[in-house]
């Protein structure tokens, strides 16, 4: 029970962070769509406890050999005249943060229970917006806080009743 109102915390949490939580509004549907790859994204730590005898290194391949042929099916919608820093950048992303970022992401699902490793998930969010305020001198609400809040307050409700239970 205490697993369902910590993300039911971190959910409401998430949902205060987007200004205003209307169709019209375009984060408002970002942050829909986020949600509902977060949702396909949760499920991985249940494929990665159910087949943890297939060796890591396996299960990301496949992944991203799924995530490939995803891909390819919208290469030709997608603009490639890019500067040689737009490439770099591009590489980061898919060296740094992918390919290093996701391979450390399928270790840690495997080893750690799924509801641990979906309230960590949740922490995304405040980074998120915190980093939003820091970098891109966004404007820090009190709905904005006060979801951040509501999100990490989840996460720690969570976390504690696992390591009491353990």
């Amino acid at each position: 029970m205490t697993d369902v109102v910590a993300v039911l915390l971190a959910a409401a949490g998430a949902v205060l962070v987007v200004p205003s939580f209307t169709l019209g509004n375009a984060t408002a549907v970002g942050m829909l769509l986020a949600c509902f790859s977060a949702l396909l994204y949760a499920t991985l730590p249940l494929l990665h406890q159910r087949w943890s005898a297939i060796p890591t290194d396996v299960r990301t391949l496949g992944q991203f050999g799924f995530a490939l042929l995803f891909f390819l099916l919208f290469v030709t919608k997608t603009e490639w005249t890019l500067a040689p820093r737009d490439w770099a950048g591009l590489l980061f992303l898919a060296v740094g943060v992918t390919l290093i970022g996701h391979s450390l992401w399928v270790r840690v699902t495997t080893r750690l229970s799924p509801a641990v490793t979906s309230i960590i998930y949740y922490g995304n969010i405040p980074v998120a917006v915190l980093l939003s305020v820091l970098l891109l001198g966004e404007p820090l609400t009190v709905r904005t806080v006060s979801g951040a809040l509501m999100i990490v307050g989840g996460s720690v409700i969570g976390l504690a009743a696992k390591a009491l239970r353990t």
